[in-house]
């Protein structure tokens, strides 16, 4: 900048663009996010216990691979959305989101992954959290937003 006249113009510029930066920047990563967390499905993180051999024994059975943990056909993982509301991003399933169960009975989809997240209270299903696992990236995920917000608004060539 070569004066002062002209920085104040930048950032009226920039505070013109702001809303629609958000905006845009909240769905890029929500969308990101929502990768994220559905890249967890199917492979072991830290601290999720090995699926029991009874469990790998009735995944065989049924035609599925014998050890993706959370992972049979995938519908549970396609379950994983975003959605933005003002100047937040929320990801995760969908209250009423209906999934085919182990038993083809329809099941909800958010239940099913809460067991998931934290286990079941009688510990016969292990905690396996995914998005646990996503929040711990939490702050890659901001301050990709706030570079993002910048370069969207012009205030990243602010010089």
């Amino acid at each position: 900048m070569k004066s002062l006249r002209q920085l104040a113009s930048s950032f009226r510029h920039a505070a013109s663009r702001m809303p629609e930066a958000i905006a845009a920047e909240l769905e890029d990563q929500g969308k990101a996010i929502e990768a994220d967390a559905k890249s967890l499905f199917g492979t072991y993180q830290d601290g999720w216990r090995e699926l029991a051999a009874s469990t790998q024994a009735e995944r065989m059975r049924l035609g599925f691979t014998p050890d993706d943990p959370l992972f049979r056909s995938g519908g549970l993982r396609d379950t994983v959305t975003h959605k933005v509301e003002g100047n937040s991003v929320f990801v995760g399933v969908e209250p009423g989101t209906m999934i085919e169960g182990p038993d083809g009975q329809e099941v909800d989809a958010a239940m099913v992954m809460g067991v998931q997240e934290h286990g079941s209270t009688d510990g016969r299903v292990p905690a396996r959290p995914v998005f646990g696992t996503v929040a711990a990236h939490a702050d890659r995920f901001r301050k990709a937003a706030l570079i993002g917000v910048m370069a969207r608004t012009g205030l990243g060539h602010v010089r």
